[in-house]
């Protein structure tokens, strides 16, 4: 057997090893709140990534037409988005444009999206672009046929916008009052933006502005 262990125990060594163990107890005391903010910090990144990057999100709902103006911002962007019901956050949409460095590559113009969309996709869609195959035919207030006609040439409509206006199916201005001699639809052709295919006959623009 070892001398060593023939020594008496000292009574100092119980005290030192006390010392440590309480310096460690406390220690690990001031470790706990640091671990516990730690957590916390994590589980809130994560979930911060899940809600704008929505691993799980489908396709959308219903079909929504939107106009995006010339020079919106992002912040703009993300108003007529969610007050449409596009996306379901204005901030969160904002946030994950920036995220994704695509701030700045939004495009104007007449989309068709979907309600309750992605960020993801409603921002690819936005960097896309609108279809190439439409065009928005933009009718002010005022106008007579003849100066319709005129918008309807430049935009590429095809066929006389003059004869498709003159009656149509759609509506008959003797049931609205006007007298039965009446020859063309002049007053009844609304005037707003219409969304149309390109090359689309004259006959679906005044279509569009009876309904």
């Amino acid at each position: 057997m070892d001398d060593f262990s023939r020594l008496p125990h000292r009574a100092g060594d119980d005290r030192t090893s006390a010392s440590r163990g309480g310096r460690e107890r406390s220690r690990q005391k001031r470790r706990s709140p640091v671990r516990y903010v730690l957590a916390v910090m994590v589980a809130g990144a994560v979930l911060f990534a899940w809600l704008i990057f929505q691993p799980f999100a489908g396709d959308g709902d219903e079909k929504v037409r939107i106009l995006i103006p010339k020079q919106s911002g992002v912040g703009k962007v993300a108003d007529i988005l969610d007050s449409n019901g596009v996306v379901t956050s204005a901030f969160l949409f904002e946030v994950r444009a920036t995220v994704s460095g695509s701030r700045g590559d939004l495009k104007s113009g007449h989309y068709t999206l979907r309600k309750g969309m992605s960020y993801g996709d409603a921002l690819s869609a936005l960097k896309k672009g609108p279809p190439r195959n439409i065009i928005n035919v933009v009718i002010p207030e005022g106008l007579s046929r003849r100066n319709i006609a005129k918008i309807a040439k430049k935009e590429g409509i095809s066929g006389s916008f003059m004869e498709a206006s003159k009656r149509s199916r759609v509506l008959d201005p003797a049931d609205y009052g006007a007298p039965k001699k009446t020859d063309t639809l002049e007053g009844f052709l609304f005037p707003a933006t219409y969304e149309l295919k390109r090359g689309a006959d004259a006959s679906a623009l005044v279509t569009r502005q009876l309904r």
